[in-house]
């Protein structure tokens, strides 16, 4: 491989992570309004374009307790998406087994995305539970 040669990658999000995007939309819509949702949105596309392109740079970190807890070497990813929406996104990246000889060959899989004042050990193991390999 080439120093610096993106590797190929495919992302996946659990049940409960869409969830957490669902979640996170209403209640932007309910106390902020449409436009911000617009707003939001795109952030939260742009986080997951960088995870994707980059999951295990800055400010990605790796999550050793995580880890023990889902049995996978796992990671978080702190964004503030406004003034006071502060949110972690929890994923892992494995080998990918359905990307063939041409495809991706990783898999970034989202478990969840929970606000920052939301303790990870109470959600994060059943949204990594919910993801195949």
């Amino acid at each position: 491989m080439i120093l610096g040669a993106a590797v190929p990658r495919r992302l996946v999000l659990s049940r409960l992570a869409q969830e957490d995007l669902d979640a996170v939309a209403y209640a932007t819509i309910e106390r902020f309004g449409w436009g911000q949702l617009v707003v939001y949105e795109a952030r939260m596309r742009g986080v997951l374009e960088e995870i994707v392109r980059g999951p295990h740079v800055l400010p990605s970190r790796a999550e050793p307790e995580l880890t023990r807890m889902v049995g996978h070497p796992a990671a978080v990813w702190s964004r503030h998406l406004g003034p006071r929406a502060r949110h972690r996104w929890y994923y892992r990246v494995i080998e990918d087994s359905d990307s063939g000889s041409e495809g991706a060959r990783e898999l970034v899989q989202v478990a969840r995305l929970l606000h920052d004042a939301m303790e990870p050990a109470g959600y994060v193991g059943e949204g990594f539970g919910s993801l195949t390999q």
